[in-house]
């Protein structure tokens, strides 16, 4: 364990031409784990997954098939009724966010009064339970400036959760998201992509 340094599991992670970037980042995350262990036992000071690189992955981008403008006019009007899986499919729509990324906003994550959305986590799922956890890529940490439409459609699902909170009364589950189930828990978004 103590031979092992940063540039070999970086060397490693990188150098993997069978397995997607994702996976390398899976098998970071899983070494990682073991030598925190291995530190926390004494076996050695430092972890070497800290701060090493793993190979990404990449897109080749005219194989996404996108929405075409008449498309996407036809999606905001079919979803202008409003339903809480509207509001969803709008805002996607309309902030290029991703479904994890506005599932985990919350009201701290809004600024009203200049119209302005932080995103800075995702709403991921694991070992049974859903959790916030950092936004896909560090480029995807960023600010995005909206009009006052889509402040608005904020603001009614705002509304909707505090009568699903008065509805629920000692049964709320306080999640903090904007977006929430009748009990305050927070949205599945495997429902959402369905």
């Amino acid at each position: 364990l103590k031979a092992i340094k940063k540039r070999d599991i970086q060397s490693f992670l990188c150098n993997q031409p069978k397995l997607k970037g994702s996976t390398c980042r899976k098998i970071k995350t899983i070494l990682s784990s073991v030598f925190s262990y291995a530190v926390d036992e004494g076996f050695i000071e430092v972890n070497p997954c800290t701060g090493a690189k793993h190979k990404k992955d990449t897109y080749d981008i005219s194989k996404f098939d996108y929405l075409t403008r008449e498309q996407t006019v036809k999606l905001i009007e079919v979803t202008k009724e409003y339903t809480q899986l509207n509001n969803i499919i709008r805002l996607l729509l309309l902030t290029g966010m991703r479904i994890g990324e506005l599932l985990s906003v919350t009201i701290n994550d809004i600024d009203f009064e200049y119209n302005l959305i932080k995103v800075n986590t995702t709403l991921s799922y694991a070992q049974n339970r859903w959790y916030m956890d950092d936004t896909k890529t560090p480029s995807s940490t960023r600010v995005i400036k909206v009009n006052s439409a889509i402040i608005d459609m904020f603001k009614r699902e705002m509304e909707e959760r505090e009568k699903k909170k008065a509805f629920c009364q000692d049964a709320w589950v306080e999640s903090g998201f904007i977006f929430t189930r009748i009990d305050g828990r927070c949205v599945d978004r495997n429902k959402v992509n369905k």
